[in-house]
């Protein structure tokens, strides 16, 4: 069984992040997954093909996408990605009902590959993400989490 299409839906009542990417694909998130939607020229072609993002083992809960000034074309590829929670063993402390802190990804949307993590190991969020946001110039990601 391959997935071939999904759509944009949200569990958490929350609108779902949707950006273009250089190529002015729609890039967002769908349960866990990140997906890009490639639209195509006008002739029509790549119109309606998915490509997928896997990196998370639990529902994506929040998105940004990179827009900094320096080498735009580039930094229009980097996604991040934030989970709720984990399913992945980790030492420290869980939350909730027996599911672990959230993690980022960082990847390229062009491509699909993962370029980073952040949240795993020593670096652990306590609590699930809830928003992202890479700074104006694209050399810092801020991620809010709701471990309070």
């Amino acid at each position: 069984l391959e997935l071939d299409r999904t759509i944009a839906a949200s569990l958490n009542g929350a609108a779902p992040s949707l950006h273009r990417n250089c190529n002015g694909d729609l890039v967002f998130y769908s349960a866990t997954l990140g997906v890009v939607q490639e639209l195509g020229g006008g002739d029509g072609v790549r119109r309606g093909v998915q490509r997928f993002f896997r990196g998370h083992d639990g529902l994506v809960s929040c998105m940004a996408m990179c827009e900094g000034e320096e080498s735009k074309e580039m930094l229009l590829r980097l996604v991040a990605t934030g989970q709720a929670g984990s399913k992945r063993d980790r030492p420290l402390q869980t939350t909730g009902e027996g599911s672990r802190g959230g993690f980022v990804c960082i990847w390229d949307c062009v491509t699909m590959e993962e370029k980073g993590r952040l949240g795993l190991h020593g670096e652990q969020f306590l609590g699930g993400l809830v928003s992202l946001s890479f700074s104006p110039s694209g050399s810092r990601l801020a991620c809010l989490t709701d471990d309070a």
